[in-house]
């Protein structure tokens, strides 16, 4: 958690504009309070198709039961249409049927990824990864070949490099070692965890900073990130840029000097959530990363690959709320987002229309921040408020000329897009020292909002109907949150006794937790959502940030599991790996730090069921998703192998086979035999 925007922007935005020392909030423009509920069963009973089954899974293994006794399963519509033991499937073969032998493996509800970046995602696999590189040499091979394959790419952005000592760049000679790999086009790495960046003079010299230095460029200065730009013997940038607030003008401008197109945008969206499918993920819960714009438009993107049958997950997207004075006109943005998209399901807008509409608020909320224009506000913002323009809302208005007249037909009684979510960042990460702490300690992290700015944020969305989404890596902002949402229930008991539910908040990552806080969880129907590959041996920075004395509540996944929380699991693709099935395995094999501390790792039952059961509660939808039964999605993930005990671990070889989403197959191992 805590990775910066690849815009970085947001960053900047919310560092200009949002002052803390007298922050006016402006007030919510009046709205009706509304809520969409899901069906219960009565109504998902009559959503099973009576059309003959598309497709049937034959001789399965289900993971709760008896796999001496092989199961099958009929799908039609979307849906499952029946379920039942395997010598009873021979009635709902048809001749347009397809049938899959599954072979005795291992059939599980389809997985759910609860927290990943698909902007980021969708950049890393067009781009160059270099996660797995280790020297110097591989580094310099890899760029080249990625140099030479790739020609007409204008600008050359590379991922994941890790910081190794030695370093494998050298901070007092970065640019010039990468002008000997790429000397004639912008060249951009990112770190692993994106908090630093290297450049080579190319780059530098586009965005204008290839310079003498001080004096600093103004934004430099207005920013205080004179300190994270190094430079050379005679004052010229080196190519190593720490924080987003020194690698946002070279970023910025190379993206805007070189813009994607929107259908680049799509096929690449479309490759991250194919990418997700191989691993057997059939619904994603995407993390909107402090830029409302972006999520409106990666809204629409995902809308279309819906429309197009181009969308091979579910996406449950969030959209993101700045924490500055505008932030309730943020939440007021995401409700209208979700009214539209509940006006387009119910038929009375047509997908253009929907597009227009949404693309309408991508300029209001832009022209929104301009309007907040002071003497005291910089030069800086504005230009992160057009850079923010030229990315997010240009390109997608000039789109729209050719969208006019779509139909909005398709998929109307399985949508595969919802938007229902506010995220929010209360705080950073301990390994900068932001992440928020408690009992005073010196390392800790001034959190993002106030506590009653935060209090009034989760009340507002609460109000609306909306789940608030947020990033909590300490135990000071954790508590800060719960403390939130107990505010909001209490606030707004008598509308949840109107709407007969409370809306589920959740909290992000939660590295840390006070004890007195774990049952809390439970108390107020909140939902924990954390990732299991944060949690590592003792050998990291996170590990020197944090006192042994507080390592019995980090990552306290048993605790809040036996307090009765329903806990989610997601991996934060792609800064970490999305494949379940090794997540699955970490947190059953999960040992304690030292000597003492109890052990919290999960059953293996439990740790599947933190991917497929317990993610539809999370949004809502577990009367309709999360488990084999007639009139669910028929989301399944199918295993190569069989898990014959609850406590058996599956081995290396039990991975991924077929991945099917909305009844479709959205991934076969091309490995796997023929069945």
């Amino acid at each position: 958690g805590g990775h910066v925007n690849l815009r970085a922007i947001s960053h900047i935005r919310q560092k200009l504009a949002g002052t803390r020392k007298k922050r006016t909030i402006h007030p919510l423009p009046g709205r009706e309070t509304t809520t969409h509920v899901i069906p219960r069963d009565a109504l998902r009973k009559l959503l099973v198709p009576d059309s003959e089954p598309e497709l049937v899974i034959r001789n399965a293994t289900c993971h709760d039961a008896d796999p001496d006794k092989p199961m099958a399963i009929a799908i039609g519509g979307g849906r499952i249409q029946w379920i039942g033991p395997d010598t009873d499937a021979d009635s709902r073969i048809h001749h347009a049927t397809t049938v899959i032998d599954a072979g005795r493996s291992t059939m599980l509800p389809g997985m759910t990824d609860c927290h990943v970046h698909l902007t980021v995602g969708a950049e890393r696999l067009d781009g160059l990864d270099v996660e797995a590189v280790r020297s110097p040499e591989q580094l310099q091979s890899v760029i080249r070949q990625y140099a030479t394959d790739n020609p007409k790419r204008p600008v050359l952005h590379v991922y994941g490099l890790h910081y190794l000592d030695p370093p494998l760049i050298n901070p007092e000679t970065a640019r010039q070692e990468l002008d000997q790999l790429v000397p004639d086009r912008p060249l951009f790495i990112y770190a692993h965890d994106l908090h630093t960046g290297w450049v080579n003079t190319e780059a530098l010299k586009q965005a204008d900073m290839l310079r003498t230095m001080p004096p600093f460029p103004m934004e430099i200065v207005e920013l205080n990130a004179q300190n994270n730009m190094q430079l050379d013997d005679t004052g010229i940038p080196t190519g190593e840029l720490r924080e987003p607030d020194a690698y946002f003008l070279v970023e910025g401008r190379l993206r805007t000097r070189y813009p994607v197109t929107m259908d680049r945008k799509l096929d690449c969206l479309e490759n991250a959530c194919r990418e997700l499918a191989r691993f057997g993920i059939t619904s994603v819960h995407n993390m909107g990363l402090s830029l409302p714009e972006e999520d409106i438009e990666v809204t629409a993107l995902l809308l279309e690959l819906e429309h197009t049958g181009r969308l091979p997950v579910r996406v449950f997207q969030s959209c993101s709320v700045v924490p500055d004075e505008h932030m309730l006109a943020d939440i007021a943005l995401a409700a209208d987002v979700r009214d539209l998209l509940a006006n387009f399901r119910n038929k009375t807008l047509k997908l253009d229309t929907l597009q227009h509409r949404m693309a309408s608020l991508l300029e209001q909320t832009v022209h929104r921040r301009n309007a907040l224009e002071r003497p005291e506000h910089s030069r800086t913002l504005h230009a992160v408020q057009r850079m923010i323009h030229d990315l997010h809302v240009h390109a997608h208005l000039n789109r729209l000329q050719h969208m006019t007249g779509q139909s909005s037909d398709k998929n109307r009684m399985r949508p595969m897009v919802h938007m229902e979510t506010v995220k929010i960042f209360v705080d950073g990460v301990m390994e900068k020292d932001t992440a928020h702490r408690s009992g005073g300690s010196l390392k800790t992290g001034i959190p993002a909002f106030t506590e009653w700015e935060l209090n009034e944020m989760v009340r507002t969305a609460d109000a609306l109907g909306l789940q608030v989404a947020a990033h909590c890596i300490g135990e000071g902002a954790v508590h800060m949150m719960l403390n939130a949402v107990e505010h909001a229930r209490k606030a707004n008991r008598e509308l949840d006794e109107q709407r007969g539910h409370r809306i589920r908040h959740r909290v992000e990552h939660i590295e840390l937790c006070l004890a007195e806080d774990i049952p809390r969880f439970a108390k107020l129907e909140i939902i924990a959502s954390m990732q299991p590959f944060h949690q590592r041996p003792p050998v990291t920075l996170w590990h020197q940030k944090v006192d042994a004395a507080w390592w019995g509540m980090a990552f306290p996944w048993k605790k809040l599991v036996e307090s009765g929380t329903t806990l989610v699991f997601g991996s934060d693709w792609p800064i970490v790996s999305c494949d379940c099935m090794d997540a699955i395995r970490h947190v059953r094999e999960r040992e304690p730090w030292q000597t003492g501390l109890e052990n919290q790792a999960l059953p293996m039952d439990r740790a599947i069921s933190g991917f497929c059961e317990y993610p539809p509660i999370a949004v809502h939808r577990e009367q309709v998703s999360g488990q084999l039964s007639v009139g669910m999605d028929a989301d399944i993930t199918l295993l190569n192998g069989t898990l014959h005990h609850k406590d058996h671990m599956p081995g290396e070889q039990v991975r991924v086979d077929t991945t099917i989403c909305n009844g479709q197959i959205t991934f076969t191992d091309p490995s796997a035999n023929d069945r």
